[in-house]
């Protein structure tokens, strides 16, 4: 029973670490553009001149101004504050006037990857559960023969 235990403890481990993949966001590799990422109104992954990394929930660009909507509570968030200290309350969101001398890189969110990664894991977990499902009636029938 120690072996089945054993078992168990490294599958719940494995379904673990895909659920945590099934809410990740892969991020293009290649850099582009305030104005290209203004327009695919995706995700984004910044990196400012100090090396920080930003994390916005899109970039909108109004009047020739670039604007950055994150949760204010966040790391990227706590960051802009400290650095814009006038922000726009947007529901959850706070909406941050960006300076584009300040923002060495960005990174649009692959939405095509981020779905076929979450579907892969979601599928993975559903093979994996059926399995341990399988493992676990077969077992439990082994000693009735």
């Amino acid at each position: 029973m120690s072996g089945l235990k054993r078992n168990l403890y490294g599958i719940v481990t494995f379904l673990s670490f895909i659920i945590i993949f099934q809410s990740c966001t892969v991020y293009r590799s290649n850099p582009v553009s305030f104005e290209e990422a203004s327009r695919q109104n995706v995700k984004i992954k910044a990196f400012n001149t100090d090396g920080q990394k930003l994390k916005f929930k899109r970039i909108e660009k109004k009047n020739d101004s670039y604007f950055g909507y994150v949760k204010p509570n966040s790391s990227t968030g706590k960051i802009l504050q400290k650095k814009i200290k006038e922000f726009e309350k947007l529901g959850s969101l706070g909406v941050f006037k960006l300076n584009p001398n300040e923002i060495k890189e960005i990174y649009p969110q692959n939405k095509t990857v981020t779905a076929v990664v979450n579907i892969g894991a979601a599928a993975l977990t559903l093979i994996t559960v059926l399995y341990v499902i399988a493992a676990a009636i077969i077992l439990s029938s082994w000693g009735d023969y």
